[in-house]
């Protein structure tokens, strides 16, 4: 009954305007990212995206996603590990997903995604170059988040700096 339930306000909210002003922004942002990645050399894998995430393509640095993932959870930076074609071990995904959705329900626009997307460009560079990533790309995503900090202030403290 509780599913129910639940998929009959799922659709209500689906029927209402906003949802699809939501729904088109989530897709602004995310092919922002997209743009802004490629822009650095880290191309989106099929090109583009009519899905709230992309898959970013990291052959082009020669680097595997998993040490990229760690550094961006370091950061608060949430996405994954995903393998692209020519992958033969998921532990050696070169393929990095990245969403839009939680951070558009939190206000944020394509000025926001292009800023993230430097970060991320920045510690994949870093990576690819055997480095680390910098205090500035810490710093950056917390600058990032206290100006969106209030509207989401009452949400559980382990969500609040989770950026992608």
């Amino acid at each position: 009954m509780n599913m129910i339930a639940a998929k009959a306000v799922a659709f209500k909210e689906a029927l209402q305007p906003e949802f699809a002003h939501y729904s088109e922004q989530v897709l602004r942002n995310v092919r922002a990212l997209g743009a802004a990645l490629a822009q650095r050399g880290i191309p989106m894998l099929t090109g583009g995206t009519d899905v709230p995430f992309l898959i970013a393509d990291l052959r082009p640095l020669g680097i595997d996603a998993d040490p990229l993932v760690r550094a961006l959870d370091a950061l608060n930076v949430g996405c994954n590990a995903a393998p692209v074609p020519g992958d033969i071990d998921f532990a050696k995904a070169r393929g990095l997903r990245l969403g839009a959705s939680s951070l558009t329900t939190r206000g944020m626009g394509e000025d926001e995604f292009v800023e993230i997307a430097g970060v991320i460009a920045d510690v994949a560079h870093a990576i690819a170059q055997g480095g680390m990533p910098t205090a500035g790309a810490a710093d950056a995503i917390r600058a990032l988040s206290r100006r969106f900090f209030a509207l989401f202030c009452n949400w559980p403290r382990r969500h609040r700096d989770v950026i992608v």
